[in-house]
């Protein structure tokens, strides 16, 4: 199974904030099974920018993953610091059913995230 890299999909984010005319303070991921893991994977993460480490949670208004096969349980849970430190509002999806990508995987990403204090 494949899975997103961050240096790509944070770049393509990059891009389009340097490129294009975006409101900064409308900016919006979302993703649908492996896209899902790459929507958490990014809001998760960080960036190095002139020495300094930014988290890509800073960048994004609201992501919304939709039955992620990320797995939740190799990511520590200080990853998801960044979502609740910028505020960043995270609708996930899943259903409980789905043959493919576990349950488990989406509700581990929202637990981590609420099991920090806002």
């Amino acid at each position: 199974m494949g899975v997103w890299n961050i240096h790509d999909s944070g770049g393509m984010l990059q891009h389009a904030l340097r490129t294009y005319r975006v409101d900064p303070k409308r900016v919006y991921v979302t993703g649908v099974s492996m896209g899902g893991g790459g929507t958490w994977t990014l809001l998760a993460g960080s960036y190095v920018d002139g020495g300094q480490s930014i988290r890509w949670a800073s960048k994004i208004a609201a992501a919304i993953p939709i039955a992620s096969g990320a797995r939740s349980a190799t990511s520590n849970t200080g990853i998801c610091a960044g979502i609740v430190a910028n505020h960043t509002a995270v609708w996930a999806f899943h259903n409980s059913g789905d043959p493919v990508a576990a349950l488990a995987n989406e509700q581990g990403w929202v637990d981590k995230v609420k099991s920090l204090p806002a």
